[in-house]
């Protein structure tokens, strides 16, 4: 998808300008294009404390300048191909943002902003699952047929990518959703990204690492129907993993990373989990058990969080957060093991009944 300039132009004037919102920029995009609205790219993300500009590292470029128009901030760039933008548009939700720009996720200027958004400590990203994915469809139908146009997944058993694009046929309508996550969970496979027509009135791709990219149609209802559930599933992760950290004299829950299917059946298969450790920039690690549970400690050399990890069953990962937790470190570390190993969902584990002494006595 070809780079064009539109919306960092009209970004360029808002401060003069005095748009209202983000929406109005995209109205006077659109007008300057003929009626057509430009494609914007959308990475959700939520922090701690502060901005998420006050933690992105914006290496690879020439320049970099960041100003304000009301709660909205900009980041103004330039590399060899000349200047570009990035705006981070906050939500109703504390800590959680929008970043957005007129930069087509293939590009290589996109690619550094993830790159950014990856190392940042403190920025962090959410995982969606196939009930997230499942909603957006359902929730859509009321604007029109939804359509699948592609979709990609991983396989769960060998990790391998997969991609299904269903051209228009006449007469018929593309696969729903529903059809599309039905027919990946059969093949023992997770969505990671698919592009959705509803009708004529929106076309959007939206990212299981929680991103969508606006392609046409009606904008706002893009910002009520996509970009108002993401900010949702990440102010929902951000609330899961504030907190976490170990307290004297309460009892430790985890955090469950639920697999869609049985994945660490051997010593072999928890191995891989080992291997995806190891390889986390800024972690440390120790192994403690290997058979036939699995059970190691990463240490965030960073900001010294630490967490034990268990494997006791073969489709649950349980993260155990020390006395130092970092939400930021714990989100690297959940979402980069639900990202791995294609997890259905994270959630706090059901607290386990005390056992007696009569328990113990009987057993």
């Amino acid at each position: 998808m070809a780079y064009t300039p539109i919306l960092d132009a009209v970004l360029s004037t808002w401060s003069t300008a005095r748009f209202a919102t983000f929406a109005n920029v995209m109205d006077r995009a659109s007008e300057s294009d003929k009626g057509r609205a430009p494609h914007v790219a959308f990475e959700t993300v939520w922090v701690s404390d502060g901005h998420p500009f006050d933690h992105l590292g914006a290496a690879e470029v020439l320049a970099a300048e960041r100003r304000s128009v009301g709660d909205v901030e900009i980041l103004k760039l330039a590399d060899d191909e000349g200047p570009w933008q990035v705006v981070a548009l906050p939500t109703v939700h504390d800590g959680v943002f929008h970043l957005a720009s007129g930069v087509p996720t293939t590009h290589a200027r996109w690619k550094k902003v993830v790159r950014w958004v990856a190392s940042a400590r403190d920025v962090s990203r959410c995982f969606l699952d196939h009930r997230d994915f499942r909603a957006f469809g359902h929730q859509l139908q009321q604007f029109g047929e939804v359509e699948v146009v592609t979709a990609t997944g991983r396989s769960t058993r060998d990790q391998s990518s997969l991609f299904r694009g269903f051209p228009p046929v006449t007469g018929s309508l593309r696969p729903r959703p529903e059809e599309v996550v039905e027919e990946f969970e059969r093949n023992s496979a997770y969505v990671r990204s698919w592009v959705l027509r509803v009708g004529d009135e929106l076309n959007f791709h939206l990212r299981r690492v929680a991103g969508a990219t606006f392609y046409s149609g009606r904008y706002r209802l893009f910002e009520d129907q996509v970009l108002a559930p993401l900010a949702e599933a990440a102010a929902a992760r951000r609330a899961l993993l504030t907190g976490r950290q170990r307290r004297r004299s309460v009892p430790v829950v985890p955090l469950s990373v639920v697999l869609a299917e049985d994945v660490f059946n051997s010593r072999e298969d928890t191995g891989l989990l080992v291997d995806l450790a190891q390889g986390m920039t800024d972690m440390s690690m120790a192994v403690f058990h290997r058979n036939p549970y699995l059970h190691f400690v990463l240490t965030d050399e960073g900001d010294g969080s630490n967490f034990d990890v268990m494997v006791t069953v073969p489709d649950v990962v349980n993260v155990y957060p020390g006395f130092r937790a970092s939400p930021a470190s714990l989100a690297r570390v959940t979402g980069r093991i639900a990202e791995a190993f294609g997890a259905i969902r994270i959630e706090q584990a059901e607290p386990r009944p005390k056992v007696s002494l009569t328990d113990l006595v009987e057993a």
